[in-house]
């Protein structure tokens, strides 16, 4: 699977979804956020991602069980599975 884009990311997240994840995931932090989304579209695979996204969390001292946490995981890894 080739890499994918940053706006194909953001389409693939919610509006709604996408305010809560900077808020409760990045602390606020946009910039964060966005760094996050150009990394990720830089990967070719969900198991690259989910890499990724575990540091994000160990980071961020998110627990990847939490709702915010498995909602991200779970919208992200939608997009990598529609698009392979």
């Amino acid at each position: 699977m080739r890499p994918t884009t940053v706006s194909k990311l953001l389409a693939a997240i919610p509006e709604h979804d996408r305010r809560r994840f900077i808020i409760r995931i990045f602390r606020q932090n946009e910039d964060a956020f966005a760094e996050a989304l150009e990394t990720m579209a830089g990967l070719s695979s969900w198991d690259e991602a989910s890499r990724v996204i575990d540091q994000i969390y160990a980071q961020n001292q998110i627990d990847p069980f939490s709702y915010d946490a498995e909602r991200f995981s779970g919208v992200l890894f939608q997009h990598y599975h529609r698009t392979t």
